[in-house]
């Protein structure tokens, strides 16, 4: 009896030790940017913003040209290409690929279900095979959030089979991480959206979500690291029925973005019902390192709809809504701490 007691209180500390806890973070240091305006106008409905050597790119979702092209340094303009077609120098609905080592500009067109490489002075200036594009495996179309390291594919599905999903390109296998536990998991919910970002020297990938004020660490196989929650009070989606997302329930983390050495997390404080006329709500973005350690939290006097990091000019770009649906581009320097 002695025996079974003793091996019963082992089971018991080895369960507890394998256990994954959930880390709080607290924002316990605030900072407010001095914000400059890039003077970027006449463009209606800026969504994604991308780097590309010199350049700074925006997508614009209302109207033709698709695609705005300006100097990276001093945001004056350069040009624009992208109509609405389906040839090779056309788009319809088009995202930016993370592919670190590209070189030129990577997208990759859901509607049309193809990758685009553009040389963005060539396709400016409307030489001929500026822009070339291939086949998108039709397991990854759909991803708002979509990585290529060497032949694979990172990228989620809103109301997909999973977190995110690894896709090899060469095998033509794909591998759905599974929703942690804490967050509700059924098919096609979605109450789970999230947005992910990739460190390929670190091999790791950060998951925010859309309704839950939780953030994850995995390694790139999909194991979890570490989990934690943003503030001491949980923040979890309203269902109606059970099933329906409910117009009350309150935006988490709307994007993110990261750096070789931070995780950037755009924080809202709107409710669903709102978030499309948010009137005098703001934003904030917090930072976080790779194990996700809490750094410090920028708000900002915008609500913002997208973030861009650009390591070589040591600033956050962002995209706020203005009168309803314009858009706006301000930016600001990063604090070094």
């Amino acid at each position: 009896m002695k025996n079974i007691l003793i091996y019963v209180i082992l089971l018991s500390c080895f369960s507890c030790g394998k256990k994954k806890t959930v880390t709080i973070i607290e924002e316990n240091n605030q900072s407010l940017p001095h914000i400059e305006d890039t003077s970027i106008g006449n463009i209606l409905c800026v969504d994604k913003l991308g780097l590309c050597d010199s350049f700074f790119v925006v997508i614009n979702r209302l109207e033709e040209p698709y695609i705005h092209a300006f100097n990276r340094e001093d945001f004056s303009f350069k040009g624009s290409f992208g109509m609405l077609g389906q040839g090779p120098d056309d788009f319809n609905f088009p995202f930016f690929l993370q592919c670190n080592h590209a070189d030129s500009l990577e997208l990759y067109d859901v509607n049309l279900a193809t990758f685009k490489s553009v040389d963005i002075e060539k396709a400016i200036d409307k030489v001929p095979n500026a822009i070339t594009q291939s086949g998108m495996p039709k397991q990854i179309i759909g991803s708002p959030d979509l990585y290529k390291e060497k032949n694979f594919y990172f990228g989620n599905i809103d109301g997909g089979a999973g977190l995110f999903f690894i896709y090899d390109s060469t095998k033509d296998k794909m591998k759905w991480v599974d929703f942690p536990t804490s967050v509700k998991n059924e098919e096609c919910d979605f109450s789970v959206i999230n947005r992910i970002t990739l460190n390929e020297k670190l091999q790791k990938v950060v998951s925010a979500m859309f309704y839950y004020n939780r953030v994850f660490l995995y390694d790139m196989e999909g194991n979890l690291i570490k989990e934690a929650q943003i503030g001491k009070q949980e923040i979890c989606p309203e269902l109606v029925n059970g099933e329906e997302l409910s117009n009350e329930s309150m935006r988490c983390c709307t994007d993110i973005q990261s750096t070789s050495e931070c995780v950037y997390l755009l924080m809202q404080t709107v409710k669903e019902k709102s978030f499309e006329n948010p009137n005098s709500e703001t934003s904030r973005i917090i930072v976080l390192d790779w194990e996700l350690n809490y750094i410090m939290t920028y708000t900002l006097p915008h609500y913002v709809k997208s973030i861009l990091v650009d390591e070589l000019h040591n600033r956050i770009i962002y995209v706020a809504i203005e009168n309803k649906e314009d858009t706006n581009i301000y930016y600001f320097d990063i604090k070094n701490n």
